[in-house]
């Protein structure tokens, strides 16, 4: 009963505070796709000497996305879990020589084991998702329902960044198309110009194909005015106020 209303009482307050932002679901997986970090960064504490800062490589690291590696210790909290899981049922059916002297507490552990377990394997697949995969765009993309041209060719321009656009054309438009061309951003009455690379290509239905393009060095004259428009969404209606993390085009 105890634990029942300090349990309530957290996520009434957790909910207060964040303004009705708070996911019970959502922050108890996050918690545990944040496990490892947090044990690694808590050791530190009980290890003599200083630390160095650790430079991270930044912007683009390679041309495809890579999953992220399964964390060990939540690999071994799984397997420990399952094993443990197996074990209760095999005791409880009396295959084993292990005896509970309370059977309901005996269940009400294995419930709770269960729970985290599906909130393990939860954190697992987030984790593993090629949505969070590694290698992604430099910046924030923003979603856009905007028109434009690669060359010549015209297209749909469905998210902008400040290094690279994804845009979708007609299968008959890719003849012609180079490796490096020219992108065109109609925004308003006025027409943005930027030299792109084409970073990758994919069909989709339709008879479409889908481009990743990539924003070429310098044109800091260029990079500028489409900042200008990014970030003020009243210059740019089409464009979602609320962007998004990128992913590899």
């Amino acid at each position: 009963m105890a634990f029942r209303a300090t349990f309530i009482l957290q996520q009434c307050a957790m909910r207060l505070l964040s303004r009705g932002s708070h996911r019970p679901l959502t922050s108890t997986i996050f918690e545990l796709v944040r496990m490892t970090p947090n044990i690694l960064a808590t050791l530190t504490l009980l290890r003599p000497g200083s630390f160095s800062f650790q430079v991270t490589p930044k912007g683009r690291t390679g041309d495809q996305r890579e999953r992220m590696n399964t964390p060990r210790l939540l690999l071994v909290v799984e397997i420990l879990s399952v094993t443990a899981g197996v074990w209760f049922f095999l005791s409880a059916a009396g295959v084993t020589t292990t005896q509970y002297g309370v059977m309901w507490a005996a269940i009400g552990a294995a419930f709770w084991l269960i729970v985290n377990l599906v909130f393990v394997i939860f954190a697992i697949a987030r984790v593993r998702s090629f949505r969070y995969a590694s290698e992604r765009r430099r910046s924030v993309r923003f979603a856009t329902v905007l028109r434009g041209a690669v060359g010549q060719r015209d297209c749909e321009i469905r998210d902008v960044s400040l290094t690279g656009a994804q845009v979708v054309m007609a299968t008959h438009s890719m003849i012609g198309l180079q490796h490096e061309d020219e992108l065109t951003i109609r925004v308003a009455e006025a027409c943005l110009h930027l030299r792109v690379i084409v970073r990758s290509r994919r069909l989709i239905a339709g008879e479409r194909i889908e481009y990743g393009l990539e924003f070429t060095d310098g044109q800091t004259r260029e990079r500028a005015q489409l900042a200008l428009v990014l970030f003020n969404a009243h210059l740019l209606p089409q464009i979602e106020v609320t962007p998004e993390l990128a992913e590899v085009a």
